[in-house]
């Protein structure tokens, strides 16, 4: 019987989006650091030219796939899960413009043991 639903979000949590931006936009000679990104809303928090790169980096096929987790993701959800009685949901929201986003971030969340259900 589920008598919780722990609920985990994503991004900066489970996977590392930040850093997987900022390697993104490296190659065309953007900086772009954790400290830069300090809401969810990209445009009030990074400057022009750091935005428009992230957008183009978020649809590019392959980015969701390639974000790493942070250490110890794993076993926190590993631990969560472990909880009697506690459904661990991921919280995620759809980049709707990206034709390859939300199936590459189903197949990394099934990766971390996630069932479709449970995002």
């Amino acid at each position: 019987m589920i008598r919780y639903v722990i609920a985990v979000d994503v991004d900066g949590v489970l996977a590392d989006f930040v850093g997987g931006l900022a390697e993104g936009v490296r190659p065309y000679d953007i900086e772009l650091s954790p400290e830069d990104v300090t809401t969810w809303d990209l445009r009030k928090c990074l400057r022009n030219d750091q935005y428009h790169a992230a957008e183009c980096i978020m649809h590019f096929p392959g980015f969701a796939s390639s974000l790493k987790p942070y250490d110890g993701a794993v076993e926190l959800l590993a631990a969560l899960r472990a909880i009697p009685g506690a459904r661990v949901v991921a919280l995620t929201a759809p980049l709707t413009r990206s034709q390859t986003w939300m199936g590459e971030r189903m197949r990394w969340l099934a990766g971390m043991g996630f069932d479709p259900h449970d995002v």
